[in-house]
């Protein structure tokens, strides 16, 4: 049985699941959140250290004698150090996919809360507005319709192809644009160039990992080739995006409006001028949240312990 420290569970397990996958395995201490003066305390005695977005790195790894394995809570590990981990003979394992639907589902509740106007309708017959109407409906603005609608894709993924497939659902027109070139692309879909699909889309959504490449892509040249009517979604993450620069492209009608779930400090500053933006609606990093998608990352912590112990190599990143 392994001596597992659970450092910052509360994201992966409000109240609602039950740790018996993890329990199964070892003996389990859990922390909803640890500050990082507090994690060579807690996971002294750690064989197993599971950590969603905890940073660990040289600092940590020497002072933890019995680490063996760290797991993250997540699919993307850039809270790791793996040049560290490797040095010091700690395995390190992800979870992958667990989040493709939850996420792909955010991005079309955002994206119809905009094109419908939904919550501020909902608040406006909350405050009578509908009571006192001479007609049988009203709008606040005019309401779009996603068919027709050209959505870009930067990244395709398991999120970016769930993305595509559930926009042609909808009758969107769907172009892709991932680091390299692919084969066996569906018809209905259009592998183009960055830049064509910045032009040509009505609505950009950014669906790569984050990584030194892709680090503060959305910068100004960037937005500047986007069309002013565009909307542009981040489920990513929020370093990808250069904020001063997307600031100053909606405050100049550059494109028409953004919607995003992550942003480059979380918890964000109360006085962060981009979530306050008019032209951005903004969700605190919870499009990979569902109850099963979260479900789904507990299974894949366990699964990836056991397959740890039987000496498999799943989901191994070092």
């Amino acid at each position: 049985m392994y001596s597992i420290c659970i450092l910052d569970g509360y994201a992966l397990n409000p109240g609602d699941l039950d740790w018996k996958p993890l329990q199964a395995l070892g003996e389990v201490t859990l922390y909803d959140r640890t500050h990082p003066d507090q994690i060579i305390q807690r996971a002294q005695q750690a064989d197993i250290i599971i950590s969603n977005k905890v940073v660990l790195g040289t600092k940590e790894f020497e002072q933890l004698p019995n680490l063996k394995l760290v797991c993250v809570s997540a699919t993307g590990y850039n809270n790791i150090d793996t040049q560290a981990a490797q040095k010091f003979g700690i395995q390190l394992r992800n979870v992958p996919s667990y989040g493709t639907s939850s996420v792909v589902q955010h991005i079309f509740a955002m994206l119809l809360n905009l094109y419908n106007d939904v919550a501020r309708l909902d608040q406006s017959v909350k405050n009578g507005d509908w009571s006192s109407s001479p007609d049988f409906c009203y709008t606040l603005k005019p309401l779009l319709e996603l068919e027709n609608q050209s959505i870009g894709i930067l990244g395709y993924g398991q999120i970016g192809q769930d993305l595509a497939k559930k926009a042609l659902a909808f009758g969107m027109q769907v172009r892709i644009w991932h680091y390299k070139p692919l084969s066996n692309i569906p018809d209905s879909i259009q592998q183009v160039s960055q830049e064509e699909l910045l032009a040509e889309s009505d609505i950009v959504s950014i669906n790569v990992p984050l990584t030194p490449q892709t680090k503060q892509m959305v910068n100004e040249s960037f937005l500047a080739q986007m069309a002013s009517h565009a909307i542009l979604i981040n489920t990513a993450r929020g370093e990808i995006i250069h904020e001063e620069d997307l600031i100053k492209a909606l405050d100049q009608g550059q494109i028409a409006h953004a919607l995003l779930d992550v942003s480059t400090q979380e918890p964000p500053s109360k006085k962060a001028l981009l979530i306050r933006h008019p032209k951005v609606t903004a969700t605190p990093h919870i499009a990979w949240a569902s109850s099963a998608a979260r479900r789904r990352l507990m299974q894949g912590l366990a699964d990836n312990i056991r397959a740890y112990s039987e000496g498999k190599s799943k989901n191994r990143i070092v």
